[in-house]
């Protein structure tokens, strides 16, 4: 059953991924410089994925709404669920790597409360929930969306 609170998780994916399109900075590109050699796509998300957990501190966000650039979670060393799905989107547009988003309930009755980015490699799809920090491993839920 869809709620109200489900319909608006569209408006969310859709501001986070004009943030994701205007993000142009040279610290992403800092970043990538250590993983980009790297030949096997999924090898590399791994890497990049496995630095990402252990430079970057999840925390949830005291004003919620609070939105940082993908620049400002790499500068802050810190960040909440939609921080890092900013960040995330950031890195898979530099590396030119397709993606969409998943939205998921873990509750029964629940809205959705969820998103994570997945990446499209020619293969297979990559999950990349750096929340629950388990490379291409997904949250047990009871619902899902997917945003292409």
């Amino acid at each position: 059953m869809e709620t109200k609170t489900d319909r608006n998780i569209e408006e969310i994916i859709e501001f986070i991924q004009k943030v994701i399109d205007q993000e142009h900075t040279d610290r992403i590109e800092q970043f990538l410089i250590l993983y980009k050699s790297i030949p096997d796509k999924y090898k590399m998300l791994s890497e990049i994925f496995n630095a990402i957990g252990n430079t970057i501190d999840y925390k949830t966000d005291k004003q919620p709404g609070n939105i940082k650039t993908a620049d400002r979670t790499l500068r802050d060393s810190a960040g909440d669920g939609t921080d890092f799905v900013i960040l995330w989107g950031v890195l898979l547009k530099r590396l030119n790597i397709e993606y969409y988003f998943k939205a998921v309930s873990m509750v029964e009755n629940k809205p959705f409360h969820h998103i994570y980015p997945v990446a499209k490699l020619r293969d297979r799809d990559v999950v990349l929930d750096s929340v629950f920090g388990k490379f291409d491993q997904e949250v047990k839920y009871v619902k899902q969306k997917v945003f292409q």
